[in-house]
């Protein structure tokens, strides 16, 4: 493997970004979901809250009897935390640590959607593997552990009506998993950026005794004000496709994402961001695309 180790932006100390994510002396942002193509000593976490848009609820029917549909939503709210160390320019180990909770908002959706909490964490190497001028290469390598949690009232009234002979409430489900990413970063000018990722991980999902790759490809520019208008603020648009079970849960299929960030960027040890991230998914087969709404507070400081 190719490590190439000059320094560039990314260590020249007399940069007022030394610390930070830097190439051809353009900052990159922090992004909620995307692994960072730099390999720094930094604390990064995030903090996030989001809604669906109204769901039609159906009727329950037991013994011949149907309940009248209703309307309600599903709260989500995630919390990330990684920590990363670098021993070398090219080399450093991290740990993370994530909790996502899905939850119905009022009685009617929490007997339709349930309870449904993922927990769990991932360590792992991150190896810069190309560095240049403009742009810097790097790979993960991980191993990823997560237990689901699935409370679901509907599912245990489904089992009785189909005289299942255990039928339950609680589901817990372990989920463990070895993955390899690899993230580019490439910077046309201090203001402008563009940065990729495509993860890949093979391991157990939250459908029982089922295992399967779970896939994630993202695309963000960026653009940073800073060090032409000397106004510390920073956007990034971005796409993201994923196959992922903190998002999907215990249901199968994909999402697409759309995520638009404002990042402070006048400091040199830490930055600031809120990003929004916009999607839809199904609640269950049986259901229309529902649209979520998502906002996250990210905040990562560098050593």
């Amino acid at each position: 493997m190719l490590m190439i180790t000059r320094g560039y932006a990314q260590t020249q100390n007399n940069s007022r970004h030394y610390k930070k994510t830097v190439v051809n002396n353009h900052v990159f942002p922090t992004v909620n979901g995307m692994k960072s193509a730099f390999v720094v000593t930094s604390l990064w976490s995030d903090f996030s809250v989001g809604t669906t848009s109204v769901i039609t609820v159906p009727g329950f029917e037991f013994d011949s009897v149907t309940t009248d549909p209703v309307y309600g939503s599903i709260v989500f709210a995630d919390v990330f935390v990684n920590y990363e160390q670098r021993f070398r320019p090219w080399l450093s180990i991290y740990f993370s640590y994530g909790f996502s909770g899905r939850y119905g908002t009022d009685v009617f959706s929490l007997l339709y959607d349930g309870l449904n909490t993922v927990n769990g964490g991932a360590t792992g190497w991150h190896i810069r593997v190309l560095n240049r001028k403009k742009m810097i290469l790097s790979t993960h390598i991980y191993v990823q552990q997560l237990s689901g949690s699935f409370v679901s009232i509907s599912k245990f009234i489904d089992e009785l009506i189909n005289d299942n002979p255990n039928p339950s409430v609680v589901s817990n489900v372990p989920s463990l998993g070895l993955g390899n990413s690899w993230e580019i970063a490439y910077a046309f000018s201090q203001t402008w950026g563009i940065q990729a990722t495509l993860d890949l991980m093979y391991g157990e999902t939250f459908i029982r005794g089922k295992s399967g790759v779970i896939y994630s490809l993202d695309v963000a520019g960026d653009a940073d004000l800073y060090p032409k208008l000397n106004v510390p603020l920073g956007f990034v648009m971005g796409y993201n496709l994923a196959g992922n079970p903190e998002v999907m849960m215990d249901k199968e299929g994909h999402t697409n994402m759309l995520f638009f960030k404002l990042n402070y960027t006048g400091s040199p040890d830490f930055e600031i961001g809120l990003q929004s991230t916009w999607y839809r998914f199904k609640v269950s087969q049986d259901d229309e695309m529902t649209g979520v709404f998502r906002s996250t507070f990210n905040f990562r400081f560098y050593f």
